[in-house]
């Protein structure tokens, strides 16, 4: 099993468009994969995807975490099934709906969903600064529930991190800038680069 967490720069540096085409081309060699989108900014995959999801999959999982009744068979219902191989958890529905998704909550389904499938994508937003402890929704403090949980307790879960950045001097500019955030989160994983632009997309691994 392994866990890989797409990470990019701020700007629309390619990363879920990235994520999908690692996802469907780890299906097609066979293997059982999820998808999931865990960006709390902009999230887009289930559109990217043309899937109709009434409700976040990923949103579902969390509750069933912090219910005790996540496992596979709960996770796989949670799940929609692109393909063969391929499943995809949905993520928020919108930008302001990131309290749903709880860090303890996360932490869980990332676990099961390792034991689940045999990779496990994660699309992640840009920020991964760490917070404080308590958000606020409709007047009510929610502890533990940070914004930025799900992008950093999927890199802390990652087997590898697959950057992406846009191939002009502000996209390079501004993964010299950011990417330390991230290796702090995670120094242990291996990088994948993945450059976008005009010319398609060039990976380099580190």
């Amino acid at each position: 099993q392994c866990l890989i967490a797409v990470w990019g720069t701020t700007g629309a540096p390619g990363r879920t468009t990235t994520a999908l085409a690692v996802a469907q081309s780890l299906a097609k060699q066979g293997h059982e994969v999820c998808l999931a989108d865990a960006d709390t900014y902009a999230p887009s995959m289930v559109a990217q995807v043309a899937v109709n999801a009434d409700t976040s999959g990923l949103v579902v999982a969390c509750r069933q975490a912090e219910n005790g009744t996540l496992n596979r068979r709960t996770l796989l219902a949670a799940a929609r099934q692109l393909s063969d191989r391929l499943f995809i958890l949905g993520g928020i529905a919108r930008a302001e709906r990131w309290p749903d998704l709880r860090e303890a909550a996360l932490r869980t389904v990332w676990s099961v969903a390792r034991e689940t499938f045999d990779v496990v994508v994660v699309d992640i937003g840009a920020c991964v600064e760490e917070e404080g402890a308590v958000a606020h929704l409709a007047g009510s403090p929610l502890l533990a529930s940070r914004r930025n949980a799900a992008a950093v307790t999927a890199l802390e879960a990652a087997d590898r991190v697959l950057v992406t950045a846009r191939s002009s001097t502000l996209g390079l500019t501004r993964l010299l800038n950011e990417l330390p955030a991230v290796t702090r989160v995670n120094d242990d994983a291996p990088l994948t680069l993945v450059l976008t632009g005009q010319q398609g997309m060039l990976a380099t691994t580190s």
